[in-house]
């Protein structure tokens, strides 16, 4: 038979609380109710205020604990004593509340609302490994799309940890700018985003995508790259060979480019 440990709080654990609530929205316990998150079903409900249900929320998430260790810190420090299983339930409950905390907390979509950008609804897409407890490696991936206006996700896929990085995992509409890193600069990926009627803009590389001109003939992209100058932003019309399903094809599209200054570079 084995115990787990119970972390113990600091002696002045109430200071660092008082710190954090500080950065919360001045309405965040009224935002709790307007999110049913303090609604009770019987009269002695252990969590009665947005405060407890942060101290659950924030000691699971921040510290990686389980959930019966959650608990049996928060109770240590003073606060309710709660079941592994009332946690679990309040999480699952709590993200539309959190979302809402976030949006008033960071000035979102300021920068990335449609009317800025050609009337484009940008969207993000990157991959995140998820490591469990002793392992050497990753054991998961987590694939997710983000829209940058309000920072809500859009779709989500988690796979093994052989889950490459790539646009065909996921269904585009038209009028979204597609944003992906290198890891998805290929050209069957590019394709599936453009014949859901998407645009895409993704970090440029040369390995995985070879740029040809309008004739068909190979872009020497280096050659291009060593002939510009600094805060001069330029652009190359280019097209990409996608090899899906058997079939080869062009795909259009442009290199948009500009030379740092050796500071940056």
């Amino acid at each position: 038979m084995s115990t787990t440990a119970v972390p113990q709080p600091r002696p002045d654990w109430q200071n660092d609380w008082q710190q954090l609530l500080s950065y919360l929205p001045e309405n965040y316990e009224q935002l709790a109710r307007e999110h049913k998150m303090l609604e009770v079903q019987y009269g002695n409900a252990k969590i009665k205020t947005a405060q407890d249900l942060l101290r659950f929320v924030f000691v699971h998430v921040g510290c990686d604990l389980p959930l019966r260790q959650s608990v049996a810190v928060v109770g240590a420090a003073g606060g309710p004593k709660l079941s592994a299983m009332r946690l679990h339930k309040k999480m699952q409950r709590s993200p539309s509340y959190l979302e809402a905390l976030i949006a008033r907390m960071v000035p979102v979509g300021q920068d990335a609302r449609p009317e800025l950008w050609a009337g484009f609804e940008m969207v993000a897409v990157d991959a995140s490994t998820v490591c469990g407890p002793g392992a050497t490696g990753a054991d998961a991936r987590i694939h997710a799309v983000l829209r940058l206006a309000d920072l809500s996700y859009e779709q989500v896929q988690v796979t093994d940890q052989h889950g490459g990085e790539t646009f065909k995992r996921f269904v585009w509409r038209e009028g979204q700018l597609v944003i992906g890193d290198r890891g998805y600069c290929n050209a069957p990926g590019v394709a599936h985003v453009v014949d859901c009627g998407a645009q895409v803009l993704v970090r440029y590389n040369l390995r995985s995508m070879p740029a040809y001109d309008q004739q068909g003939d190979l872009v020497d992209v280096m050659l291009w790259l060593r002939a510009l100058r600094v805060g001069k932003p330029a652009e190359l019309r280019v097209q990409g060979v996608s090899n899906a399903q058997g079939a080869s094809r062009w795909v259009q599209g442009r290199l948009v480019a500009e030379r740092l200054p050796d500071c940056r570079a």
